[in-house]
């Protein structure tokens, strides 16, 4: 048996950065990851939950809410076939049963702001499940109706949102029980905002 170093695990590590971190110019969240990274466009995507809190790391204050039996979840996208996309290891992790994120972009004196929020998703079960189905709403206006998660990677695109202080993200599954429990919850890997 031969041992090799791996190389590919090796991007991960934990940005920095001082003072406030509003007005946000440009935000990119990678949900349920073992740490911030890259993509090869030199864009930083941020960890959430932060895997790790000290002085000098950088501290993002998002407010989610998550289901019962929801939570964060992180793959080895060495070991998943994540197709259209060139960052597979961003769509290996995710949030799973989040029901609202709320991400504060503007400063109590900033005024309201115009953004581009993309959102990015992915399957984690590897294949479509038929009745993975939810509703998506950003500041309280639906933006997508009934949308399925496929295998490979969606990026979903949506511009001229208004926020005058937090971005609000609202996932509602198809199948949403009273008692707030669902057997198809929603899953999302990213979210990206621009200052437009």
């Amino acid at each position: 048996t031969v041992f090799v170093p791996r190389k590919a695990g090796s991007k991960w590590g934990m940005f920095s950065a001082p003072g406030s971190m509003t007005p946000v110019k440009r935000l990119a969240v990678n949900f349920g990851a073992p740490g911030d990274r890259k993509d090869a466009g030199g864009k930083i995507w941020l960890a959430y939950p932060r895997p790790y809190k000290g002085r000098l790391v950088m501290d993002i204050k998002i407010d989610t809410k998550l289901l019962k039996g929801g939570g964060y979840f992180a793959r080895n996208s060495d070991f998943l076939k994540i197709s259209n996309t060139n960052a597979p290891w961003m769509y290996a992790s995710g949030a799973k049963g989040v029901t609202q994120c709320s991400i504060p972009l503007l400063g109590k004196n900033d005024k309201a702001q115009l953004y581009t929020v993309r959102l990015h998703f992915a399957e984690p079960e590897g294949k479509p499940v038929a009745k993975r189905i939810f509703d998506v709403s950003l500041q309280g206006k639906a933006c997508l109706k009934k949308f399925n998660i496929a295998s490979r990677a969606v990026v979903k695109e949506f511009r001229g949102i208004r926020v005058t202080k937090s971005l609000t993200i609202d996932l509602k599954p198809a199948d949403l029980t009273e008692d707030k429990t669902s057997k198809h919850p929603p899953v999302i890997s990213g979210v990206e905002m621009i200052a437009e």
